[in-house]
């Protein structure tokens, strides 16, 4: 079974880490179908193998469903992955899920590459959500996806060229990349 696989790797994957300074939280699941048990389950072998660390899950559902589901297993924080060509979907989801702090634990990717200004409209968006602090939307932090290029030849474009995926805020040699006025 998969789900019993997936709970043993995830156990394995505590016991190995769950000393190291640098990890803050443990996350189930990664854009994945589940079932609730599943997400359960996950939970509470989260907090058995390491119970000094929050639980949640990297989501990529409707927000309605993050909210039954995260709450029916006890996450501790909402993850929200609000790949969009406009920062509407972001805001929503601040808007709705406002009971537990809101982590992004993706965004960016193709829609902001080579597109600084969508990629400010996100930056600042998410800034007036962190200083924001009421049930019109909050943010509690964010994790932009992702830091070097790498090489993939599994994604096509727009997001892979020529076996590369180019969305890094520097590229495969750790070189800043400058994007329209910005250097990042």
């Amino acid at each position: 079974e998969v789900a019993s696989g997936s709970l043993e790797v995830l156990k394995r994957t505590i016991l190995r880490d769950r000393n190291h300074v640098s990890v803050s939280f443990w996350l189930c699941f990664n854009e994945c179908i589940f079932t609730e048990k599943f997400l359960v389950d996950s939970a509470e072998t989260c907090r058995k193998y390491d119970p000094t660390r929050l639980v949640s899950g990297a989501n990529c559902m409707s927000d309605e469903d993050t909210l039954i589901y995260y709450n029916k297993c006890g996450f501790d924080f909402y993850t929200m992955h609000p790949y969009a060509p406009t920062t509407e979907r972001a805001k929503k989801s601040a808007k709705i899920l406002n009971d537990k702090p809101l982590l992004f634990t993706e965004w960016g990717g193709f829609y902001v590459y080579n597109n600084p200004h969508l990629l400010l409209d996100f930056m600042t968006d998410f800034y007036n959500l962190y200083l924001q602090n009421s049930h019109e939307g909050a943010l509690a932090g964010s994790f932009l996806w992702f830091f070097a290029e790498l090489n993939d030849y599994n994604r096509g474009q727009p997001a892979c060229t020529d076996g590369v995926l180019h969305e890094g805020i520097v590229d495969k040699y750790r070189e800043h990349r400058a994007v329209g006025d910005y250097l990042f």
